[in-house]
């Protein structure tokens, strides 16, 4: 997961895999729900949340919680049992957590 940090109040997210995952954007909203059909960019929102809205202490290091143009490659199988969900939900946790500058 590479990303660039933006400050146009949105989250960009792309994958190699165009076709399996197409392009899909969030807002940088803390407390947006997660959408109800079980879509992929749920995972990424469960990590950015886990930074952004549930620990209180990094709430508050963030103001105003930064865009981001997002770039996604893996070679974990997907529904093969290796935990490639829970991968993709920490790798944007430690991302958001970059992006708006409380980990270095």
């Amino acid at each position: 997961m590479a990303y660039a940090p933006s400050d146009d109040g949105q989250i960009v997210i792309n994958n190699l895999d165009k076709d399996k995952f197409p392009q899909h954007i969030l807002e940088t909203e803390r407390h947006q729900k997660l959408r109800e059909d079980a879509h992929w960019s749920n995972y990424f929102l469960c990590g950015y949340k886990a930074i952004l809205a549930n620990d209180a202490d990094l709430k508050a290091q963030v103001t105003k919680p930064k865009g981001m143009k997002v770039l996604i490659d893996s070679w974990v199988p997907q529904a093969a049992g290796l935990s490639s969900s829970s991968a993709f939900t920490v790798c944007a946790a430690v991302l958001t957590a970059h992006a708006n500058g409380v980990l270095e």
